[in-house]
């Protein structure tokens, strides 16, 4: 499940380093009427395998999402994988900020400050376009909502009463995730699989050779038991 932008396109580098044995599922949110967490929720619910074992990946604002999915336990549930997110909103943001989210011009990220935040230097031109190309195809009202959604989440009984495995992926240069949202992650879900890696927030579109034999061969550890 993918980032603020929910089109999933981003996940196309993360994919194709996967095992080639790995059945992916992109789940790609509704671009219109779908932004609080709990209409999330109930949209990926309804899209679950019914059949199989799987396991459920979410990537920075899709982690609470996955996060309260797993905590419902659903049938064929076999693992959680969360990547560069969190259980509250990750930076030090009062709750009136919400309010403050119609401001942001959430489409108009110089290349600099969207390097700074998401990716790193020197920058990828390719996947600098990428990213925009798939933010400026999400309505301003849409992302602005996800960003509300954000500044009040909070799922972290959901976390510690999730008793499936855990594999936990943070970047060591994230500077919309810090550490403190990862450490509070590690506390609550002591049996997690903590990985740290050099790179930035986008880490599975930074470096999926990294990131995707990990996250590969956690679901094949699942798979065999």
């Amino acid at each position: 499940m993918p980032g603020l932008d929910g089109t999933g396109d981003l996940f196309d580098p993360f994919v194709a380093a996967l095992d080639p044995g790995v059945n992916v599922d992109v789940i790609r949110y509704p671009t219109a009427d779908v932004h609080s967490y709990q209409q999330h929720i109930d949209y990926v619910w309804s899209r679950l395998p019914v059949d199989e074992a799987f396991v459920i990946l979410g990537e920075s604002f899709s982690g609470p999402v996955a996060i309260s999915i797993a905590a419902r336990r659903p049938g064929g549930l076999a693992g959680l994988v969360l990547c560069c997110t969190f259980v509250r909103c990750p930076l030090p943001v009062p709750r009136f900020f919400g309010y403050l989210t119609n401001l942001l011009p959430v489409h108009f990220l110089p290349d600099f400050l969207m390097g700074f935040l998401l990716l790193q230097y020197p920058l990828d031109k390719g996947l600098t376009d990428k990213v925009k190309r798939a933010v400026n195809s999400v309505s301003v009202r849409i992302l602005q909502q996800r960003l509300r959604a954000v500044v009040t989440v909070d799922v972290a009984a959901e976390l510690a009463s999730v008793d499936l495995p855990v594999l936990n992926i943070s970047a060591c240069n994230d500077r919309l995730v810090p550490v403190r949202a990862t450490s509070r992650i590690e506390s609550l879900c002591r049996h997690a699989q903590n990985v740290r890696v050099p790179g930035p927030h986008a880490l599975l579109q930074c470096d999926p050779r990294t990131t995707a034999p990990g996250v590969a061969g956690f679901i094949r550890s699942l798979m065999v038991r």
